[in-house]
């Protein structure tokens, strides 16, 4: 993967990161009580925060891609690179 590409790669997660966690984040409540309540909101904050971390492991993989020798590098999103 060229240095241009991995850059612009890692930029989009970050984006994309930085966004589930917005929106996460606009929809807690106040209180604990309240959040057990959300019932299919609360199931929607999990999954933007789980997308979230699984971009961290992406762009970690992205990062220490150039040192590892041969292989496929594979994504939390199914996404995988083959060859640099």
């Amino acid at each position: 993967m060229t240095e241009g590409i991995r850059d612009t790669v890692i930029r989009i997660k970050l984006l994309e990161m930085a966004e589930s966690v917005d929106m996460a984040r606009g929809h807690l409540p106040d209180s604990v009580e309240s959040f057990e309540k959300l019932g299919i909101i609360k199931d929607g904050i999990y999954k933007r925060i789980e997308y979230a971390i699984e971009n961290v492991f992406d762009i970690c993989a992205i990062v220490n891609y150039p040192s590892l020798k041969g292989g496929a590098s594979c994504f939390m999103d199914n996404t995988c690179i083959t060859e640099m």
